[in-house]
């Protein structure tokens, strides 16, 4: 099993504060029968250097493996949520933020009304023969200007990504079973970013998935996140 969005490094964004609060938090993925965990701590390039970004992360992530040692079974894939900015499509070194072994990069909407440069910019991604995963696209739904628009996000040449929290909300039920019938690749990851309200929680939301959908679907979910990590799926 696959978690797509996470926030385990320590101490590198508004997620896990150390390398123990890291080390519990994947204790409890490896509960829930994770095997691989796609770290994406936020990055901005309004407001962040990359070469400094990158190597932040990698120290974060040498800390935790260290701390790990022989425990070390899940599989621990690097990446980033990145901010869609103005020009995020033209920056240099925009590629070091795929997820490991990949050309997927998980990008995250701004939160207020879409205009045409978001468009153009995730097109402008695509045009760099990168695939953009779309964080959390069910979060989007409560900005009334956007609820549309979204139609128009999951038309253009890209997967999604929902939050395991958002299975089973009644505010969200709507647009996330629109979203899981979807015919793009849909993934499903736990935006973890502690151990109290925002804990790992992929079984829960996979077992919901499968009693309402059947586990084809769930089967389907997974079978994405294998193909996305390979490189294997075209559009």
């Amino acid at each position: 099993m696959t978690d797509f969005h996470t926030h385990i490094l320590p101490g590198i964004d508004d997620g896990s504060k150390n390398v123990d609060m890291s080390v519990q938090m994947i204790d409890l993925e490896k509960e829930q029968g994770v095997d691989t965990i796609v770290a994406t701590p936020h990055f901005n390039f309004e407001h962040e250097d990359l070469g400094e970004f990158l190597e932040k992360r990698q120290k974060a992530a040498d800390a935790l493996k260290k701390a790990l040692g022989s425990k070390y079974e899940i599989k621990l894939l690097l990446g980033a949520e990145v901010a869609v900015s103005p020009g995020i499509s033209t920056q240099a070194g925009l590629e070091k933020l795929c997820i490991e072994g990949t050309k997927c990069i998980l990008l995250e909407m701004p939160m207020n009304d879409w205009t045409g440069w978001v468009f153009n910019e995730i097109y402008a991604v695509t045009a760099r023969n990168l695939t953009p995963i779309m964080a959390h696209v069910e979060r989007y739904y409560d900005i009334a200007a956007n609820r549309e628009k979204i139609d128009t996000l999951t038309d253009m040449e890209v997967c999604i990504q929902i939050n395991a929290a958002s299975v089973g909300r009644i505010s969200r039920r709507k647009i996330i079973n629109k979203l899981l019938q979807n015919n793009k690749p849909v993934v499903i990851g736990s935006d973890t970013h502690n151990l109290t309200d925002r804990k790992p929680n992929i079984q829960r939301a996979l077992h919901k998935i499968s009693r309402k959908y059947g586990q084809q679907l769930t089967d389907r979910l997974e079978n994405n996140a294998r193909l996305l990590l390979k490189g294997n799926y075209a559009f």
